[in-house]
């Protein structure tokens, strides 16, 4: 493992930083053991609003660990947060391959 899947595996083991999640492809079953998630902030500016507005797009972002999942993740796959279903839309993988920055929204 490299220093940052090193420094990544940190952050995600730290319950101060991430929580446990549900994450499945329906019609599977979720994955066990259940992935740490990590709540994150867009970075992108939704555009068209002009400068003077600052609008973030609908949703929460989370980043995962690619190691905790078993394929890479997809459009529609679920993830539940305390109790709440949301379905990822977006994926962006990091430039290291060892995690996802995951947009969600509420099912």
């Amino acid at each position: 493992m490299t220093i940052f899947g090193t420094a990544l595996a940190s952050l995600h083991a730290d319950a101060n930083m991430a929580e446990v999640c549900s994450y499945r492809r329906p019609p599977e079953v979720p994955i066990a053991p259940a992935p740490r998630i990590i709540r994150t902030t867009p970075t992108d500016l939704v555009g068209g609003l002009g400068d003077a507005v600052g609008a973030r797009a609908e949703g929460i972002f989370v980043s995962i660990r690619a190691s905790d999942l078993p394929w890479s993740p997809e459009r529609n796959d679920q993830v539940t947060l305390n109790g709440i279903i949301y379905a990822v839309v977006e994926i962006k993988p990091d430039t290291l391959g060892l995690s996802f920055e995951l947009t969600l929204v509420e099912y």
